[in-house]
C-alpha cells in the first residue's frame, strides 16, 4: 500500500509521542522546497532517548510498510534524521535544537503545528470524558452513549483507562456494547434514528491499510445487524466521533449519515 505524505506524518509523530519526544513540531514545507512535503521535528533529553526515538521511527513504520530511503546521525545521538522523501524526521538533543533552529528556518509564520508531547490516546478519552457525562444527563431517549472511565481524575495513565467500565442501560448496551466487542475497538457511540438507522463513531487502534479499516468497518456493520436489521453508517474519523456524541435530533444526525457515507465512499 503506498501511504499519502500525511499518513507517514502522523506514523512519525506517533512514533515520537511513543517514546516520550518533546517539543514536537510538524511543518509544512512543500510549498517552500521541493525536498519534502512535511518535516517533523522532535527533541529527546539525552543521547540515548535521541536514538532511542529516531530508532521508534524507523520500527514504527517498517512495520506499516514504510521504509526510509536515507538515516543520518543515530548513533551519536545529537542530530538524527529518518529520511522517508516526503517527510523528513529531524530528532534533536536539547543543545542541538537550540544551535540550529531548524523549526525557526522553515517557518513562515502559518505553517508550523505544535504536538502535544503526552500520551495521545488517552488525552483523547480525557478530553472526551466531561462531554459523555454531559450528552449522557441531556439526551434523548435515542441517543445511546458508553463511558468506560469511572472517573477520570483517578486515573493515571492510558494503560489505567480500561479498568473501568459502565454500561448506563441495557439499550446503550445492545448497540455499543457489539462495536466494542470488535477488535481494535477502543470507544464508540452510536446514535439511532427514528427510521431506525444507526449511526457509529469510533476511536479505534491505528489502522495503516484500507483493506484493514474495510474490514473492520464490515465487522461492526455485521455486530450491529445482529441487533437490526436496519442501515449502519460507521466512521473511524475523532471529529465525526464527537459529532455522534453531541447529535440530539434526527436533522442533524441526517447531516451526519450523508457526511459519513461521503467521506467513506471517497475512501474506497
Amino acid at each position: 500500500m503506498e501511504y499519502t505524505a500525511e499518513q507517514i506524518k502522523d506514523l512519525v509523530v506517533e512514533a515520537c509521542l511513543d517514546k516520550k519526544a518533546k517539543d514536537i513540531v510538524v511543518i509544512k514545507v512543500d510549498h517552500l522546497t521541493v525536498i519534502a512535503d512535511y518535516l517533523v521535528v522532535a527533541s529527546g533529553k539525552s543521547t540515548s532517548q535521541v536514538k532511542a526515538i529516531a530508532n521508534n521511527i524507523d520500527d514504527h513504520l517498517s512495520k506499516a510498510g514504510v521504509e526510509p530511503i536515507g538515516r543520518e546521525g543515530i548513533p551519536e545521538g545529537r542530530w538524527a534524521v529518518v529520511d522517508y522523501g516526503v517527510v523528513l524526521a529531524h530528532v534533536f538533543n536539547e543543545e542541538s535544537r537550540k544551535l540550529y533552529l531548524l523549526d525557526q528556518l522553515w517557518s513562515d509564520g502559518s505553517n508550523v503545528t505544535m504536538i502535544e508531547n503526552k500520551d495521545w490516546h488517552f488525552c483523547i478519552y480525557a478530553a472526551l470524558h466531561n462531554l459523555v457525562n454531559f450528552a449522557n444527563n441531556n439526551c434523548m431517549n435515542n441517543y445511546i452513549m458508553y463511558e468506560n472511565v469511572a472517573n477520570v481524575s483517578n486515573i493515571s495513565s492510558y494503560d489505567n483507562y480500561h479498568n473501568y467500565l459502565i454500561i448506563n442501560d441495557a439499550k446503550q448496551y445492545d448497540f455499543v456494547q457489539v462495536v466494542l466487542s470488535v477488535g481494535k475497538i477502543r470507544q464508540a457511540v452510536c446514535y439511532e434514528l427514528k427510521n431506525g438507522e444507526v449511526l457509529v463513531g469510533t476511536l479505534t487502534e491505528p489502522l495503516f491499510s484500507l483493506s484493514e479499516r474495510l474490514i473492520l468497518m464490515q465487522d461492526i456493520e455485521k455486530k450491529v445487524n445482529e441487533i437490526t436489521d436496519k442501515k449502519v453508517y460507521v466512521t473511524f474519523d475523532t471529529d465525526l466521533f464527537v459529532a455522534i456524541s453531541k447529535c440530539k435530533d434526527d436533522e442533524k444526525a441526517g447531516n451526519l449519515k450523508e457526511l459519513i457515507f461521503m467521506r467513506n465512499s471517497a475512501r474506497m
